[in-house]
């Protein structure tokens, strides 16, 4: 997991929903995942298809995004997803944060 350090990810939670953001840092021992810039996806719809797959390659073209936290905390066991973002995806998600 160490190798996502700088990434953009899209990550799906059990408890905390699905966020996008940059890994700043994964601490494995205590457990858990930092997002810096991170945005929470209430309520989207993905440019195709429906599945966060295809979200974190192709982004959005409608959604509830608010605007972005500056740093949060997950546990990764919460966290049963962690897909690259691409440029092209963040972009759409970001032009949809209010």
């Amino acid at each position: 997991m160490k190798n996502l350090i700088g990434k953009q990810i899209l990550t799906r939670c059990n408890m905390a929903g699905v966020w996008v953001g940059k890994v700043e840092g994964i601490d494995e021992k205590n457990g858990k995942l930092q997002l810096t810039e991170a945005y929470r996806l209430w309520n989207w719809q993905a440019k195709e298809g429906i599945s966060l797959s295809t979200v974190a390659v192709k982004g959005l073209i409608d959604g509830e995004i608010p605007t972005p936290v500056s740093s949060i905390y997950l546990h990764i066991a919460d966290c049963y997803e962690l897909i690259e973002v691409t440029e092209t995806a963040l972009q759409t998600i970001k032009n949809l944060s209010k």
